[in-house]
């Protein structure tokens, strides 16, 4: 189900496990079929180099690990904080 953050819908958000300069493993066991998050937007709202967002690329369910081709201002670190969004919904309703 699409969720409200701010005036912003999103498709999940958490604390990431891990990151590459290429990859992002979501939080554990977030739920998404393989390939299911393929062109959704991944922004980095917390941690080293944040905020920065990205288009994903490639999406393995059984690892949680969304692909990029590259982060905008560099690998994230230390405690990575995201939001995914699979549409441009728009703002949630008042």
């Amino acid at each position: 189900a699409r969720r409200g953050i701010a005036s912003y819908r999103y498709d999940d958000r958490g604390t990431a496990q891990s990151a590459t300069s290429t990859t992002m493993v979501l939080r554990s066991a977030v739920g998404f079929a393989d390939d299911a998050l393929i062109g959704a937007t991944i922004m980095q709202t917390g941690g080293t180099n944040s905020p920065q967002m990205a288009r994903i690329t490639d999406y393995v369910g059984s690892t949680d690990t969304a692909t990029v081709a590259s982060w905008p201002n560099g690998t994230p670190g230390g405690t990575i904080t995201y939001v995914v969004t699979i549409t441009n919904a728009g703002p949630s309703p008042a």
